[in-house]
């Protein structure tokens, strides 16, 4: 028997409040050849009956239960159960346009050489907002091409999780979902990077993402920035190796989380040789016994490679500026990482 197109992997837990809104919007997608796998990570309200509610009325619907095993396990046991090639993700709080699986999956067609495909993503209810998530939203949403991943990929997730369609041979290929303590997403991004695979966006609006207390990533250790460093150390230094970067003078820029990504870089056998900042008052001392310059020691440092992980809100683009008057080049001479 012929399997589906896409396969909608949807793991949920005591997600009443909001399960049968999600379910909804996505019985009303215009694309049709598709199957959603909801997974009940041991939920203990009634989530689950309105989970079979829908797989009564919807053959396409069908409920798993995974006991309570934590999001990454009941991703993967959705994997298992996925009959599709094309994995759609989605989550029990947010909304489906109409339109999102069909333009991802001619997306997806369309660009064959892609391993996953995202969309951009509005907040919803705009009332909940805060100052930092808008300006995180305006940060994702300008990701939209591999280029444009690859070269921000180690500053925050790319990707809004319940946005993603993606091949699932390439990501069970590496494991599928890694149960640990930090964000399983951003993890299988780095992954699928630095395995060289290609990962884009349709260029429009196609997820609702609900921002509100209950949401997962407010509430869980596991996404605490400090689990997003920790992440990030042992995959750049994997980069700088494969790249033979490490073989130049490495300087790492900022202050408050340089110190433990280069803990985490030399940890891994890369070399760190000093700290750049712009505060007056540090230039000339030394840190993990390492001196810190200014940022004009790369007048004399022509062949050093920068990490830049200062995270402190607009100093992306004047720290990009300035390594850029001195000629250095981004992704060749320096990386952004904050």
């Amino acid at each position: 028997m012929k399997g589906p197109a896409v396969s909608v992997l949807l793991p949920f837990h005591d997600a009443r409040r909001h399960l049968g809104y999600a379910l909804k919007s996505l019985a009303r997608q215009s694309f049709r050849d598709f199957e959603v796998v909801m997974v009940d990570d041991g939920s203990t309200d009634d989530s689950p009956s309105i989970a079979r509610s829908f797989a009564k009325r919807d053959r396409r619907f069908r409920l798993v239960r995974s006991g309570r095993v934590g999001l990454a396990r009941a991703l993967n046991r959705g994997l298992e159960v996925c009959r599709a090639g094309l994995v759609c993700r989605m989550d029990a709080d947010d909304y489906s346009l109409a339109s999102r699986i069909e333009r991802q999956f001619l997306f997806m067609e369309s660009h064959p050489e892609l391993t996953l495909s995202g969309c951009l993503v509005k907040l919803f209810p705009v009332s909940a907002l805060k100052r930092g998530y808008k300006s995180y939203l305006r940060w994702l949403n300008s990701l939209v091409t591999h280029e444009d991943v690859a070269r921000d990929i180690f500053v925050e997730s790319p990707f809004a999780h319940p946005s993603v369609m993606f091949k699932k041979g390439h990501v069970t290929e590496l494991g599928g979902y890694r149960d640990l303590d930090g964000p399983e997403d951003y993890d299988l991004w780095l992954r699928l990077f630095l395995a060289g695979r290609r990962m884009a966006k349709v260029p429009e609006v196609l997820l609702l993402w609900r921002e509100w207390a209950g949401r997962l990533s407010r509430n869980s250790p596991r996404y605490r920035t400090v689990k997003f460093w920790r992440l990030k150390g042992p995959y750049l230094a994997s980069l700088l190796k494969e790249r033979g970067l490490d073989a130049r003078e490495i300087l790492v820029w900022g202050r408050r989380y340089a110190g433990r990504l280069a803990k985490e870089l030399m940890e891994r056998g890369v070399e760190v040789s000093g700290f750049i900042t712009i505060d007056p008052k540090r230039v000339g001392r030394t840190r993990l016994d390492l001196p810190v310059f200014s940022p004009d020691v790369l007048g004399s440092k022509r062949g050093a490679f920068v990490i830049s992980a200062v995270s402190t809100r607009g100093a992306r683009s004047d720290i990009r500026k300035i390594l850029k008057r001195f000629g250095l080049r981004e992704t060749l001479d320096f990386l952004v990482a904050g």
